[in-house]
């Protein structure tokens, strides 16, 4: 196994191409019900894998390619700028390694920053938080140690939070149903682990951050999660309660405003946002549509995450290579080394049928038929012995 230039192309074209599949899938409301919301995030997950595991296996066959691509590849790859002696490649390969570390350490500052900001936020430990949380949980059946907080510098609720879990509530008096609902959402997030998922994936792009099929990959993701995560909490209810559950949603989007809001990171899970409200609109539609994430068919995401594993493993099977004339200079590096071409080559083929090879040197060496099949269509002449 081995990482090569063409094999890291070849995963990005393949994690891009079955990014957006996945996501004109996702985009069918049906196939959420029949497919399930898990089911889509995984092959999401398995596109990102792919993009950042661009092996060259035992198995992996070269495709060569003329032309366009071939021409590029020199221009990016062989040749130098002016008289120095660095590619166009070595330029992108810093300018990729800087970007990503600026966005890293970035995003590490801005998630330092937050947490120690929510730190400061008071636990709201009156009666009324204690008891309804206290009822989210035993629903939940799993319990998680995270603090309920409030502050005026939030507008909408929101799970912080990868090891010190906190959810963080506006500083507004909240209607039983209302809060059950709100704790109800942002405690499933924590549960099926879906502010790590947000981390890593944002990580992830933090080190793609030059392709723009990774943001597409992120926004999509988030919106997965929040969709299953709606599906989980209302996978017990009946239709009123479904009712209360959007409307709780509504209620809050509507109290929504843009003042004293805190920094927002990836790793936030939002119970709604007033700046993605298409995003509302889908989310109303699957939970009012009774959508389900236990019910349907189980064989139609088996077979499903089957074929998609089959076209991940198809990835590895070939890369795309350029093919063009090495420079003479490359291959005559050496003294004694030169350059084989029909007018200081030939192929002598002696009446015994064995093949042998005339260097420029004068040199001669016993080849065998399939070699000498391949050179002859390069334009070695085949010279018989009794010529």
């Amino acid at each position: 196994m081995q990482v090569t230039l063409f094999s890291f192309f070849i995963s990005v074209v393949w994690s891009s191409i079955l990014i957006v599949i996945i996501y004109l899938f996702r985009k069918m409301r049906f196939l959420i019900c029949q497919f399930g919301v898990m089911s889509l995030v995984l092959l999401y997950l398995f596109c990102a894998i792919r993009m950042a595991v661009p092996l060259d296996f035992t198995f992996t066959k070269g495709i060569s390619l003329e032309g366009m691509f071939s021409g590029i590849y020199e221009r990016v790859v062989i040749e130098k700028i002016g008289m120095t002696d660095i590619s166009v490649l070595s330029i992108l390969f810093y300018l990729w390694i800087a970007g990503s570390s600026v966005l890293l350490v970035r995003f590490m500052y801005q998630y330092h920053i937050v947490m120690k900001e929510i730190s400061t936020y008071p636990i709201r430990q009156d009666e009324q938080c204690q008891r309804v949380f206290a009822e989210v949980v035993s629903d939940s059946k799993k319990q998680r140690k995270i603090n309920i907080r409030y502050s005026g510098k939030v507008n909408t609720p929101r799970g912080l939070g990868i090891f010190d879990r906190s959810i963080v509530l506006p500083d507004e008096a909240y209607a039983d149903k209302e809060l059950y609902c709100i704790l109800k959402h942002e405690y499933t997030h924590f549960l099926n682990s879906d502010l790590l998922v947000k981390m890593l994936i944002h990580i992830f792009c933090c080190i793609f951050w030059w392709n723009p099929i990774v943001y597409f990959l992120e926004k999509d993701v988030s919106q997965s999660l929040e969709i299953k995560c709606d599906l989980c909490v209302t996978e017990q209810m009946d239709n009123r309660e479904k009712a209360d559950y959007l409307a709780t949603i509504l209620s809050i989007l509507k109290k929504a405003d843009t003042a004293g809001r805190t920094m927002v990171l990836y790793s936030t899970a939002q119970l709604v946002s007033k700046d993605h409200e298409t995003e509302i609109v889908e989310r109303f539609r699957i939970v009012s549509g009774n959508h389900s994430l236990r019910r349907g068919s189980k064989i139609l995401p088996a077979i499903g995450i089957a074929a998609f594993f089959v076209v991940f493993l198809f990835s590895y099977s070939f890369v795309l290579q350029p093919c063009y004339e090495a420079p003479v200079e490359e291959i005559e590096a050496e003294p004694d080394a030169k350059e084989l071409r029909p007018d200081n080559t030939y192929i002598l083929k002696g009446k015994d049928g064995i093949y042998t090879i005339v260097l420029p040197s004068g040199t001669r060496q016993d080849i065998d038929e399939k070699s000498a099949t391949e050179m002859e269509k390069q334009g070695i002449n085949i010279v018989k012995e009794d010529d």
